[in-house]
């Protein structure tokens, strides 16, 4: 919100520039929830319903008032800033919007191979944007739901999107999915689950990695090398634990970003 009422070009400011265009045609390549344009390298061409009291509320909830130059915190208490434009304005009508890829198609690869390799797959899209320990908790007790219904057979739940992290001031290296999947090998301990939670872009936070695999032993190979995984967990540390098992993912940059991809396999069980 602040970064669209302080740019000359994000809250739909560059197509205001381009008005004079007979059309206007937005190619996009998505890292942020679906439908939320504005969000999306904050709506240069995406018209913005928000108004310049949201903008200082939240430059007072986050206490960043100091942090602006003086130029511009005089304008934003003015009310001197250009408007962004409006839904309801007529060039809004006449700029095309086309969502070239998103978390979607990734998520859509994904299932394709899981299914190629015989689980059945379950989406599940409520945890984005949760804390990672309340994520990893809902997508277990799903994933056990699903193997309950259909025993016998390989299950998965396939998520997409971001879980949170709030780091503290001597954070490890690591990032939210790898994060994640430490929480769920906690979890998962002994059971016969795989999880895989990793950054379509490549990078996972501060690490060379786009993320992690973990599955029901990884508790008792962390031990084996000495490795405390409660440790490593309180200290958002989680990327030498996985590089020492050899089970961080790790692809190199993308070039790509399209949010984070997650499956949770549990094999198949014997019939009852």
């Amino acid at each position: 919100t602040v970064r669209r009422w302080c740019s000359a070009v994000k809250g739909g400011r560059l197509a205001l520039a381009a008005a004079n265009a007979a059309s206007q045609c937005t190619l996009a390549i998505s890292d942020v929830r679906d439908g939320d344009w504005r969000a999306l390298a904050s709506g240069p061409t995406v018209a913005d319903d928000t108004a310049i009291a949201d903008c200082r509320a939240v430059l007072d909830r986050f206490a960043l008032w100091p942090a602006l130059p003086a130029a511009l915190r005089t304008r934003i208490e003015r009310t001197e800033v250009p408007p962004p434009l409006r839904p309801g304005d007529e060039l809004a009508r006449r700029t095309e919007f086309l969502l070239v890829q998103g978390n979607a198609d990734a998520r859509t690869a994904l299932r394709r191979h899981a299914e190629a390799a015989g689980m059945l797959v379950a989406e599940d899209q409520s945890v984005d944007d949760l804390p990672y320990g309340l994520a990893a908790e809902r997508l277990l007790a799903r994933l056990d739901e699903l193997r309950a219904e259909h025993r016998g057979r390989a299950v998965a739940v396939l998520t997409g999107g971001e879980v949170t992290v709030q780091l503290p001031s001597n954070a490890g290296v690591g990032g939210r999915n790898q994060q994640f999947a430490l929480e769920c090998a906690r979890r998962i301990a002994g059971c016969p689950i795989s999880v895989l939670s990793a950054g379509t872009d490549g990078v996972d936070g501060t690490a060379p990695a786009a993320g992690a695999v973990a599955d029901g032993t990884t508790l008792a190979r962390a031990r084996a090398l000495g490795l405390d995984v409660e440790d490593h967990l309180r200290r958002f540390d989680a990327h030498p634990l996985f590089d020492a098992l050899g089970d961080s993912v790790t692809t190199g940059p993308t070039g790509q970003n399209v949010r984070d991809l997650r499956l949770l396999v549990h094999e198949a069980s014997p019939r009852p």
